[in-house]
């Protein structure tokens, strides 16, 4: 379960939570969630007290 704020202006949503880990231990995550366009937006997910993001996925809106 993740829980957090939006920030209008920056078009950003940070969620903080905790779960099960890859060895099965409860672990920190954090997500942030950020708008770049009408069409596009990019999350990262941190685990556990990474500096860098575990991962970062780009979500592009498919045009008809």
């Amino acid at each position: 379960i993740m829980e957090g704020t939006y920030d209008k202006k920056t078009k950003t949503m940070t969620m903080a939570g905790e779960g099960p880990g890859m060895e099965g231990k409860m672990t920190k995550y954090r997500s942030e969630t950020k708008t770049t366009s009408k069409d596009d937006f990019e999350m990262k997910m941190w685990i556990g007290d990474g500096k860098e993001p575990m991962f970062t996925i780009l979500y592009k809106r498919k045009k008809k």
